[in-house]
């Protein structure tokens, strides 16, 4: 628990915390590793409560615990929250608790196993660390979110800007597909009524007077069903109406049918009783 053989131990953390932050983004120049020395700088890193768990009876070398404590300025926190919400990742809090690290407001605590021992001459002390994996990856991904916050903000708008460009030109394409689509419907349906209109006057005017109230009822009863057929399998305005003109294009073609064979029907019936 010496002065010496605290500070060799939190140097190896503080190492193995920048080797995994920078490790997380290879390259990102926003990780590198004097970014990330500079930022633990601004922390508090400290052991509590060291203690000696077994001695080396061939050796110097001395067997320890102790608590890890990173004390962390509060906007490191919420940085890290907002990257990782940002991502779809769970907040910090959650983090912590798989790492094993007690999380309380800035502060985080951890077990670590270390062993320490001098030089012969007595002027050095070397430390290894035992334990403590999870929660030093856990400090590292926490000085990784921190320092990518505004990078991942500037990668989130510019994705939402993107997505939202991407929205609006399906939409365009999307109404304008509706609008070609209502007026070949239309173009469509007023070739059905100049069709039916046309077979309609070729009939012979005793056929046209005997087909007359069959005409008005056909008439109401194809409104009507078109309607309901529209409102049924369409799910917008724009597609009720398609369907809608479509309905009645296909029922005018096929009374057209009707009433031509109904009229070839009656003149050749004409012919036969002359």
């Amino acid at each position: 628990s010496g002065v010496d053989a605290k500070a060799v131990a939190l140097d190896l953390v503080r190492e193995q915390i920048i080797k995994l932050a920078a490790k997380q983004d290879e390259g990102d120049p926003r990780l590198s590793k004097s970014k990330i020395r500079a930022t633990i700088k601004q922390l508090q890193l400290s052991l509590e409560d060291v203690r000696t768990t077994k001695d080396d009876p061939n050796s110097t070398k001395q067997f320890c615990t102790a608590k890890i404590k990173l004390v962390v300025p509060v906007e490191v926190v919420e940085d890290a929250n907002s990257t990782r919400e940002m991502a779809g990742l769970n907040n910090v809090e959650e983090l912590a608790d798989t790492a094993n690290v007690e999380m309380e407001a800035n502060a985080f605590k951890s077990d670590l196993d270390f062993n320490v021992q001098p030089t012969d001459d007595g002027r050095k002390v070397y430390a290894q660390l035992e334990s403590g994996e999870e929660a030093i990856e856990f400090f590292g991904e926490l000085i990784k979110d921190h320092l990518l916050r505004n990078a991942v903000a500037d990668a989130k708008a510019q994705n939402d800007r993107e997505a939202a460009e991407q929205q609006a030109a399906e939409a365009s394409a999307e109404k304008a597909i509706s609008a070609a689509s209502v007026e070949e419907a239309k173009a469509n349906n007023s070739a059905a009524v100049a069709g039916i209109g046309a077979t309609w006057k070729a009939l012979p005017p005793e056929l046209r007077q005997q087909l007359l109230p069959l005409q008005r009822a056909w008439i109401k009863k194809t409104g009507a069903t078109c309607l309901l057929e529209a409102s049924q399998n369409a799910a917008d305005d724009v597609a009720r109406s398609v369907a809608r003109l479509n309905c009645e294009t296909r029922e005018q073609n096929s009374r057209a049918d009707y009433l031509r064979q109904a009229g070839q029907e009656a003149i050749s019936q004409s012919a036969n009783d002359e």
